[in-house]
């Protein structure tokens, strides 16, 4: 039943899907810069986004490594991550926050880490129903490869309450990221899903 599910889900959803983060993504992203792949999986995004950009320079971390990724990828405890202050111009984390154990934690150890900006690509909680449909996406893409799912998704004051505690300020906020095709947007995607560039406030900005 796994490898069912993920040759349907890889087949039907899994591309378009990617494509689509990466060029919503794309538009944050400077030639030449240092980006780090925080939960970087199977690194597909990151070479997408190598393609895009030019003289893209990734890196990628992960608890747990996977062999033959396409980019240079270094073992992360998911708590501390393993580079100096400022070691990169923007850190990236695509739908990782809603499996961290401290979401906040997280967050703060990617502003640390970048000089300009972290871009965050995750869910939104609306109520009860979009919780569940939330929870079985995310059984849907991870359940195949093994992936545990915490099944914790934050709600608009949840969310605001996480970025303010990692010094972090809203740059760029989008919710239409058209990851699935119709008729399959109008279930899977309406407003759970944003893509936000954020900035250090001022008070973090190091010197």
């Amino acid at each position: 039943m796994r490898e069912l599910i993920k040759w349907l889900h890889g087949s039907l959803v899994f591309d378009r899907r990617i494509s689509a983060i990466a060029d919503a993504i794309g538009t944050h992203l400077r030639s030449g810069e240092q980006l780090l792949d925080i939960g970087c999986g199977s690194g597909r995004l990151a070479v997408l986004l190598r393609e895009r950009i030019g003289n893209l320079q990734v890196t990628g971390v992960e608890t747990s490594v996977r062999v033959g990724t396409p980019i240079q990828v270094t073992h992360y405890d998911g708590r501390r991550l393993p580079f100096p202050d400022g070691s990169f111009d923007v850190s990236l984390l695509v739908d990782v926050l809603h499996h961290a154990g401290d979401a906040l934690a997280v967050l703060d150890e990617a502003r640390r880490v970048s000089r300009r900006a972290v871009i965050v690509k995750d869910h939104l909680r609306a109520g009860w129903w979009s919780h569940r449909v939330l929870s079985f996406m995310d059984w849907v893409g991870n359940a195949p490869h093994g992936v545990d799912s915490r099944y914790h998704y934050f709600d608009t004051d949840e969310w605001a309450r996480i970025l303010s505690g990692a010094g972090l300020r809203v740059v760029v906020r989008n919710e239409q990221l058209g990851l699935y095709p119709w008729p399959v947007r109008m279930l899977f995607e309406r407003n759970y899903h944003f893509l936000a560039l954020l900035e250090p406030t001022r008070e973090t900005i190091r010197s």
